[in-house]
């Protein structure tokens, strides 16, 4: 289900934007397995480092895709980290 939608998405994004959503896919693939391994043996705070890169690069990679309309800023429009940050219960199971 999950490929059949990007398979969509793929055929609505313009050709030159492909690099720009197969760079996000892989970032965020990158930050949901930093989130659900989560730090294993890694000292905390260089976990939390770690995640907040992946984070950071994500972020990056979102706010390009905005600056570049369509299929791209559909696909990157809602939650956003500020708006995650400001959410009550943010981070809670790291941070404890």
């Amino acid at each position: 289900m999950i490929a059949s939608g990007m398979e969509g998405l793929r055929q609505q994004v313009a050709p030159e934007d492909l690099a720009t959503l197969d760079e996000l896919t892989t970032a965020r693939s990158r930050l949901a397995r930093l989130v659900l391994r989560g730090p294993e043996k890694q000292p905390t705070d260089e976990y939390l480092n770690r995640l907040d890169a992946a984070q950071k690069a994500v972020d990056e990679i979102e706010e390009k895709a905005q600056l570049r309309g369509g299929a791209l800023r559909a696909l990157t429009h809602g939650l956003t980290r500020s708006s995650a940050i400001s959410r009550p219960g943010y981070a809670a199971p790291i941070m404890e």
